[in-house]
């Protein structure tokens, strides 16, 4: 079950914790714009890096990449697509749709990407449920009515995840008040090798960060975040989902033998008991996360966003790799 202090009324992380000596961090972040008049278009672009700090504390990069797309606001349709040349098959991207399709697309598309747990791949596949939630930063901008006659109602299908479960509390007619938190400061001023560069925007804007922890001691220590936020017309940001997940695995198989998600900041009540399903997925490799998590945590099983938060340890094994065995 959650703590006590997690929740949609809990505070954010906010700024990563101190780098340690022999570890890497993968941080990648999606940054979805509306250039043009609200809601007419939509643009994402996309960075990555995985960022690997000795055991005398010098630092050193050992992947990095960046894409960027213009993606149907309607349909999520991909319209066009940029990345790393030595990737040329992305341009295979154009015309598929980012949904959960698009996972099995990019499986034909860069296997070998998803295979070597790349910081690109992980970009990609944070598409699917980052384009879902790009339309945020508009709520922060549009009056409802505004948003009503561009979007229709801020819906979705009963069942999908926990906190849209039949009954609960994103059903009733009297919905909650808004429960986004300020954002925090992120990346942190105090480690400016914390977190990749991000770029300024000054047109709305919801961004998705991941960073990812990796030590090895005598089993893998992880230690994730993921937040979703949204920028305010008075500046600032604003997060609308937030977890904090630490994980432990075995060195040689690469089992989940420990799994501890808390929430941070969630739309819902109900949203925080999804956490406590994670024990279903311990024993498993961590390779094969990507696939199980969805079939064990599906619909009011699980949580969208705990969902992904979780999925994005199947990458643990490769960024290991990189700390030597």
């Amino acid at each position: 079950m959650p703590s006590p202090n997690a929740g949609p009324d809990a505070v954010p992380d906010g700024a990563a914790p101190p780098r340690l000596a022999g570890s890497v961090r993968r941080t990648t972040s999606l940054h979805m714009q509306w250039p043009g008049e609200l809601g007419t278009a939509l643009t994402i672009d996309g960075f990555a890096r995985d960022l690997v700090t000795s055991p005398d504390g010098s630092a050193r990069v050992r992947d990095q990449d960046q894409i960027s797309l213009r993606v149907d606001p309607d349909t999520r349709v991909v319209q066009r697509i940029e990345g790393p040349e030595r990737v040329p098959r992305l341009g295979r991207l154009v015309g598929a749709r980012c949904g959960g399709g698009l996972r099995a697309v990019l499986a034909d598309v860069v296997p070998e990407e998803r295979e070597a747990g790349t910081a690109l791949h992980l970009l990609l596949d944070d598409l699917a449920g980052a384009s879902l939630i790009a339309p945020f930063a508009l709520t922060r901008f549009l009056s409802d009515d505004r948003w009503r006659a561009r979007f229709g109602p801020r819906k979705l299908p009963p069942g999908v995840c926990l906190g849209w479960g039949e009954g609960t509390t994103a059903h009733r007619p009297d919905e909650p008040a808004d429960r986004t938190r300020d954002a925090g400061r992120v990346p942190d001023p105090a480690d400016p090798l914390g977190w990749h560069e991000f770029p300024d925007h000054d047109v709305p804007t919801t961004r998705r960060l991941r960073r990812i922890d990796i030590r090895l001691e005598q089993e893998i220590q992880v230690d994730a975040w993921f937040q979703d936020s949204a920028s305010e017309p008075a500046g600032g940001r604003v997060a609308v989902h937030e977890y904090r997940v630490r994980a432990t695995a075995d060195r040689d198989t690469g089992a989940l033998l420990t799994l501890d998600a808390v929430p941070r900041v969630l739309p819902y009540p109900e949203c925080p008991l999804a956490v406590g399903n994670l024990g279903r997925l311990l024993g498993t490799p961590l390779t094969e996360l990507r696939g199980l998590v969805p079939r064990t945590l599906r619909g009011v099983e699980g949580c969208t966003h705990l969902n992904d938060a979780v999925r994005a340890l199947a990458d643990v094994p490769a960024l290991a790799a990189a700390l030597g065995s």
